[in-house]
């Protein structure tokens, strides 16, 4: 049976790629160990990575970005979502001096963790929350998870027994947090 080229393109990886592959491992080898420069590292990572996918005959070499990804992540080590980051900074900041310029200038000497630049720096941020999603003084999640809690504890408690001090605070609690629970149940349903 006859083979199509995108299923020849599929079964073996351009020749060039090995080469590549081990052009790529000091730098992810330093990373790996926690070196010194590992923005640079990763820097240098997305630049090398970037620079094959908009060469003109990507296409031709590779059914898809994600092939070449996959391909990337088996021989390297890196996952897919820590390579595209790479991809991203060298994409964001073509010159790693002026970012390295522009890091020292708007900070007090902290030398920026991969962390910092990959949330901070590289990504869109979510939009601020507006005031009808959390309003100032809410309790977080999990203040609420910790007051159901209390909540199914008065649930137990037998209509006739006394309530002791604590028992009453738990209560008011609850119907605080049915107050909250409230608005939710009619805009969801039960």
């Amino acid at each position: 049976m006859a083979t199509t080229v995108q299923e020849e393109k599929k079964k073996k990886k351009p020749l060039w790629f090995d080469k590549f592959i081990e052009e790529l491992r000091p730098f992810v080898e330093d990373v790996q160990k926690h070196k010194k420069e590992i923005l640079r590292d990763r820097y240098e990572i997305g630049r090398r990575i970037l620079k094959i996918r908009l060469s003109p005959d990507f296409d031709q070499q590779f059914e898809s970005a994600e092939e070449f990804m996959t391909m990337l992540e088996k021989s390297l080590g890196f996952s897919k979502p820590e390579l595209y980051s790479c991809m991203k900074f060298a994409e964001k900041y073509p010159d790693f001096n002026q970012f390295r310029t522009m890091v020292s200038d708007t900070s007090e000497s902290i030398e920026p963790t991969w962390r910092m630049v990959e949330h901070d720096l590289l990504w869109e941020k979510r939009p601020e929350k507006t005031a009808t999603e959390k309003q100032p003084g809410e309790p977080k999640l999990c203040e609420l998870e910790e007051l159901l809690q209390k909540l199914s504890m008065i649930v137990s408690v037998q209509k006739d027994q006394t309530l002791n001090c604590d028992e009453c605070e738990i209560k008011a609690d609850c119907e605080f947090v049915k107050s909250k629970l409230s608005p939710l149940r009619e805009k969801f349903g039960d």
